[in-house]
């Protein structure tokens, strides 16, 4: 018969159980489940938002322009160029009512036919005038569509309607100055040149 004393290596433990093994604590005790990045709090999400840009700058976010788009290009190209073609009109009608003040230069034209009805010397230096001034409008405005904000913007809008109002009474030389006017207020108008404008200047 084998030994079944105390001193048996094979028997049973004494008090009749054998010895459990350790637990080892599962993933949800005393730890995260996931291995937290370096710098990152606990309970934090792993991709943090960057400024300015919802849900960490995913695709689709609003950002800001960093360049000008190319209709605002278009609108400030049209400005430079009927601002320069405003001048020189502006320039000619001023001259051509100052010469119509002297007295010599308005008997030799009145003897050539005289001028169309409603036209007077009063009258284009009016219009001369008009036209200089929202030439160099134009101009000054186009200059600051680089660095200008909300008040470029604005501004640009009113000299396209004034270019349109100008184009009428001028008609029908003065559809060029509608269709560039109309461009301008439309291209300037639209969400592109909101944003473009009103991104933050250094």
């Amino acid at each position: 018969m084998s030994d079944t004393g105390p001193n048996n290596p094979y028997g049973p433990p004494q008090g009749g159980q054998y010895p459990s093994s350790p637990q080892q604590p599962g993933p949800g005790y005393g730890q995260a489940p996931y291995p937290q990045q370096p710098g990152q709090g606990y309970g934090q999400a792993p991709y943090p938002q960057q400024p300015g840009q919802p849900y960490g700058g995913y695709p689709g976010g609003n950002q800001m322009p960093e360049q000008m788009s190319g209709t605002l290009k278009t609108a400030r190209v049209l400005l430079f160029v009927f601002g320069g073609l405003g001048l020189i009109g502006g320039l000619f009608m001023t001259a051509g009512g100052a010469l119509l003040n002297n007295s010599e230069v308005r008997e030799a034209v009145e003897e050539q036919g005289g001028l169309q009805d409603g036209i007077s010397a009063g009258l284009l230096l009016g219009l001369g005038a008009f036209a200089l001034i929202l030439s160099i409008a134009e101009i000054v405005v186009a200059a600051k569509f680089g660095r200008g904000g909300s008040g470029v913007r604005i501004a640009a809008i009113v000299v396209g309607a004034l270019m349109i109002v100008s184009g009428i009474y001028f008609f029908p030389p003065g559809l060029l100055w509608i269709i560039a006017g109309g461009l301008v207020v439309a291209f300037t108008a639209m969400k592109d040149g909101a944003a473009w404008f009103a991104r933050p200047r250094p």
